[in-house]
């Protein structure tokens, strides 16, 4: 017997197939999903047809930023530097960035300018190594807490100097 002849290929169970009127997920399902190339289209989008708010920059910086398009998402901070009341995470943003294109000069000239925060110290504290400044390192070691974040930066920098 032939299996083709037993089962047939149409039958009742397509027409009840889903139908393919799928909406387009948000830009806060993207993001849940760690979709940051869909969130990018998303913010594109809104961007080209006028539809973009002062978070549409933010959001695009954050998500090339996580792509590794680090080139781009400096761009997009030293952009919003010129708005006329730019948010205040844009300079340490823009020093991640600069620290992932391996200017380590301009990184530490832009954190000179920002208030301390988590995020700024553990970027000091990679900074100090890279640039091999032992004094530093140690003081910005001290300065670390007891949360994730910092405890994975010191175990990444215990594993780049292979301890």
């Amino acid at each position: 017997m032939l299996l083709s002849r037993i089962k047939p290929a149409l039958g009742p169970n397509l027409a009840e197939a889903p139908s393919s009127n799928k909406s387009v997920p948000s830009l806060d399902q993207f993001l849940a999903n760690r979709d940051f190339t869909g969130a990018i289209t998303i913010l594109e989008f809104e961007h080209s047809t006028g539809r973009n708010t002062e978070m549409t920059d933010r959001w695009l910086g954050y998500c090339a930023f996580h792509l590794g398009d680090y080139k781009r998402a400096m761009q997009i901070y030293e952009t919003m530097l010129h708005m006329t009341n730019p948010p205040s995470d844009t300079l340490v943003n823009l020093a991640c960035c600069y620290f992932f294109l391996g200017l380590y000069s301009q990184a530490e000239k832009i954190l000179d300018k920002v208030s301390d925060s988590p995020l700024k110290t553990r970027l000091q504290f990679h900074l100090c190594h890279k640039m091999g400044d032992e004094v530093k390192l140690i003081e910005f070691h001290k300065k670390l807490q007891n949360i994730p974040e910092d405890m994975l930066s010191l175990a990444a920098l215990h594993y780049l100097r292979s301890h």
